[in-house]
């Protein structure tokens, strides 16, 4: 055995496993990846027309999008994590602009109807149950309490760097801070975060912020 060969993460066993159609490894990937979606979602409708609670609906309609799409996903260096957080993070990006767009028209018609369904309800019964079921599970609950535990500020930085992969610069410009104040806040979010979730989840930040520096 090659001694510098290294073993695969299980990130990426389970991604294998998904692709293959493994609805086990499915709801693991959802389950894993989804807290950090809402917390995406929200920092994203902070500052919109749109109610925070509306962050769930969001997360569904990634992976009512994602789902079917998994196989598309390019993994660069064999780093899985990086690559699926950049993946989903782009279609929530994308998802947000449909909702503010929609709710920007539904505004000016003066349309005060119900919004258009989730697309979560689009997918088949036992995929959306996958995706409901991971939501709860104890290692969605894990990392939910830990972005939990972050301050607005912090968190805001968290997404922005670790998910959206903006620079130290991008993410400043964005909130209107120094690159330098941005710099210390995700120190800090990631100190913080660290110290509540397994090492592998903490690093799938590290490498997808890194692919931007």
């Amino acid at each position: 055995m090659n001694p510098n060969s290294r073993k695969p993460s299980e990130t990426t066993m389970k991604f294998r496993f998904a692709l293959a159609g493994e609805a086990e490894a499915l709801e693991w990937i959802v389950s894993r990846f989804s807290p950090m979606l809402k917390c995406q979602a929200r920092v994203r409708l902070t500052g919109t027309n749109l109610d925070s609670s509306e962050a769930e609906d969001l997360v569904g309609d990634v992976w009512a999008v994602a789902l079917p799409r998994l196989a598309d996903i390019e993994i660069r260096n064999g780093s899985y994590s990086p690559c699926i957080i950049g993946f989903l993070s782009k279609i929530l990006i994308n998802r947000h602009s449909e909702l503010l767009r929609r709710e920007i028209r539904r505004v000016k018609q003066r349309d005060r109807g119900p919004r258009q369904d989730s697309l979560l309800r689009r997918l088949p019964a036992e995929t959306r149950d996958a995706v409901r079921r991971a939501s709860q599970g104890d290692l969605a609950q894990l990392i939910t309490y830990a972005l939990q535990c972050l301050s607005d500020d912090d968190r805001s930085v968290l997404v922005l760097r670790g998910m959206e992969g903006l620079s130290n610069a991008e993410a400043a410009e964005r909130l209107g801070l120094e690159a330098s104040t941005v710099a210390v806040r995700y120190h800090r979010a990631k100190s913080h975060f660290a110290e509540r979730v397994p090492k592998e989840i903490y690093r799938e930040l590290e490498l997808q912020a890194a692919e931007y520096e």
